[in-house]
């Protein structure tokens, strides 16, 4: 548990900071080419300005994740920062409801969005049982 934290802690803060420090469509562009596609286009102005500002927080949720990680004292948390990740992924649902489908690349990051927080909160919920029962 305390790997998939911090893993996915680095990878916000990697992430967050390259958006604001790179742009939006240099990030998703890298992304997308990962995937084996086409890098998403165009990105306007406000968009690009949009993601920046957003960028600040999604760094901050992993530093977040990487206070917690494997912090008996804040494992509290856990379960919040997993449902704000979902929520996240909740999100580009009901984008997808209301304006149609993205590009691929954010299809594939709803699904991890989606999945993910509820793989990981299973993982804590065993993680805090066999801190209270080691003979699981």
């Amino acid at each position: 548990m305390k790997w998939a934290l911090q893993s996915l802690g680095v990878a916000a803060l990697a992430i967050g900071a390259s958006i604001f420090v790179f742009g939006p469509e240099t990030v998703a562009g890298a992304f997308a080419r990962l995937l084996w596609l086409e890098p998403p286009k165009p990105w306007t102005r406000d968009s690009d300005s949009e993601m920046r500002f957003y960028a600040v927080f999604w760094a901050a949720y992993g530093w977040a994740l990487l206070s917690v990680a494997g912090s008996a004292r804040n494992a509290h948390h856990v379960p919040l920062l997993l449902g704000l990740f979902f929520l996240g992924g909740v999100g580009r649902v009901i984008s997808v409801l209301q304006v149609g489908m993205p590009h691929p690349l954010f299809i594939k990051l709803m699904m991890i969005e989606l999945v993910l927080p509820v793989a990981l909160y299973l993982l804590h919920l065993l993680a805090r049982q066999r801190a209270l029962d080691p003979d699981l």
